[in-house]
């Protein structure tokens, strides 16, 4: 591994667990809340969060009515998906899938974010930087969340690599963010790593060639916290070897 390599690597590591562990990160994920009411006449209590809250708008819009407000805050307060309104300690966010919209609750003193103590990684091996050749084949298939719900999604192929120990495997990929992304598990998940991981992975060259870099796998944010409803692997993206490399497991304080 050369030190610029390894720089780079420690680098996303300690940015990673920085982002996880912000006020606002993943850690600090304490529900995400399905809003059904249709009006200010209906609006519903949310746990922990001020104001009545309903639907607004086109129905991925959530808004906020009622007294007991932060400071700064309108009435008013419409949030579409990804919009966010924060005092500095609760942070709020819109959220929407297959038409329903939903508010995200982030608190900076949640026990999912104050327990972590970091991420457990296996060390960088430049042998788990995989060269991968794509095959352009799309289709849709049953995309299933973690919380059981289930919608049709689109992938653009496969990509097909081999492994240190010489096996040969693909894995197929969702276009994402000008590459690919890809929820995977391996074998390794009997020994202590994480039930899936992403993958985050450069668009492909002229060729149809890219690196898998396994040492970048990330744990999804549903390792950090329940309330999430992350895209589980399908069966297709479960490995039948360990993949030791990239994020393991979350760390806790005792």
């Amino acid at each position: 591994m050369t030190t610029a390599t390894s720089q780079s690597w420690k680098t996303w590591h300690t940015d990673r667990i920085a982002a996880v562990t912000a006020p606002d990160g993943a850690a600090a994920l304490t529900g995400t809340h399905w809003i059904h009411a249709t009006g200010p006449d209906d609006a519903v209590e949310v746990p922990g969060v001020p104001g009545r809250w309903y639907i607004d708008g086109d129905g991925d819009t959530v808004a906020v009515t009622g007294t007991g407000l932060p400071d700064g805050w309108t009435t008013p307060v419409r949030l579409a998906p990804g919009d966010r309104v924060s005092d500095g300690g609760l942070t709020l966010v819109g959220h929407a899938r297959a038409g329903d919209a939903a508010l995200r609750v982030f608190d900076a003193t949640a026990g999912t974010r104050t327990s972590v103590s970091g991420i457990e990684v296996f060390d960088h091996d430049p042998a788990w930087e995989v060269t991968a050749h794509f095959v352009a084949d799309p289709a849709t298939v049953t995309v299933t969340s973690a919380d059981g719900f289930e919608a049709p999604g689109s992938t653009a192929g496969r990509l097909e690599f081999t492994l240190p120990d010489g096996t040969s495997h693909s894995l197929r990929v969702t276009d994402a963010d000008g590459g690919f992304f890809v929820s995977f598990s391996d074998a390794g998940r009997a020994a202590g790593t994480h039930a899936f991981r992403f993958l985050h992975i450069p668009a492909p060259d002229a060729d149809g060639n890219t690196v898998i870099d396994f040492n970048r796998a990330e744990l999804p944010a549903f390792a950090f916290s329940g309330a999430f409803h992350c895209p589980l692997p399908s069966a297709v993206n479960v490995l039948d070897v360990p993949v030791p490399a990239g994020e393991r497991r979350v760390e806790r304080f005792r």
